[in-house]
């Protein structure tokens, strides 16, 4: 992963727990690490991300806003004005032809990976077919973004599918634990129910493994049957899944305990490793 400065600490862990044990044992015997590479592109993001960030650290300083306070309404507005009002502009201004009545940050983050990074969705001609799966995805911007894109970006894709996962916002150990999780806001759960998929314990939590197990399973059980298995003959995986996981660094979890957004990152990495297809892609958010 690209490494830069952000707003989280973070620290080594070592897990000691006799799942992590056999994974770290048998589950990464065969997997092997290409060649480190550097991206100019990528760099000249991340050059930007660290001026943003820097901008809003000296801001706090000027205001004397001590670690772990909220940022102001005005200091945020400062070093994120681009990005939040850009898809405010967009639904007013191209609202009426857009899948939703209102766009949200994931839609356009999304939106412009698959653009800037053409590759990961084949334009040929002879591709017709794309499975994705969507992690971490309630209530659904990416879902849309996905749809949208095919429909207008890659009309070569004919063949389109895809399944997703979440908290469960319907299930009561992840409102007992959770309080809120994110709602069906756009309806995609009640209109598609058999496009979400919850685990082996229905909450939907890919940080259990017991859940990742279960994924890995039933994509390769209805890969076997024509359904959802990559594009590739005899595919037992996806071809992209799209990561949105993630948790509020201005307050709760995950700014008291970093650890749980570790465990997120991990898990999400892992999910990827299970259900991708051999030559599949991914996207996935890394919060920071």
């Amino acid at each position: 992963f690209p490494s830069h400065d952000n707003t989280i600490y973070t620290r080594i862990i070592r897990y000691r727990d006799s799942s992590t044990r056999t994974l770290e044992k048998r589950g990464f015997d065969d997997f092997k690490l290409g060649a480190p590479f550097e991206s100019d592109f990528m760099n000249s993001c991340f050059d930007k991300i660290n001026l943003a960030y820097r901008v809003k650290e000296n801001m706090k300083l000027v205001l004397g806003i001590g670690a772990g306070e909220r940022v102001p309404k005005i200091v945020q507005e400062g070093y994120e004005d681009m990005t939040r009002s850009l898809p405010q502009y967009i639904t007013a201004r191209y609202g009426s032809t857009l899948p939703a009545i209102k766009i949200s940050n994931a839609f356009t983050k999304l939106w412009e990976v698959l653009s800037v990074f053409g590759e990961l969705i084949p334009s040929a001609k002879s591709v017709k077919k794309f499975r994705v799966f969507h992690i971490c995805e309630a209530p659904g911007q990416m879902i849309l973004a996905m749809k949208y894109f095919l429909e207008k970006k890659r009309r070569n894709i004919t063949d389109y599918d895809w399944h997703a996962n979440s908290l469960n916002p319907y299930n009561k150990a992840n409102q007992e634990m959770y309080g809120k999780v994110f709602a069906d806001d756009y309806g995609l759960i009640r209109s598609n129910p058999k496009k979400w998929i919850w685990g082996a314990d229905g909450t939907g939590d890919i940080t259990r493994v017991s859940n990742i197990k279960w994924y890995r399973n039933f994509i390769k059980s209805i890969g076997s049957m024509g359904g959802m298995g990559g594009s590739g003959k005899g595919s037992n995986g996806v071809d992209m899944i799209v990561g949105d996981g993630g948790l509020s660094t201005q307050s709760g979890p995950g700014l008291e305990n970093p650890l749980i957004l570790q465990k997120l990152d991990l898990a999400q990495v892992v999910a990827v490793l299970a259900c991708s297809r051999k030559g599949g892609s991914c996207v996935i958010k890394h919060l920071s």
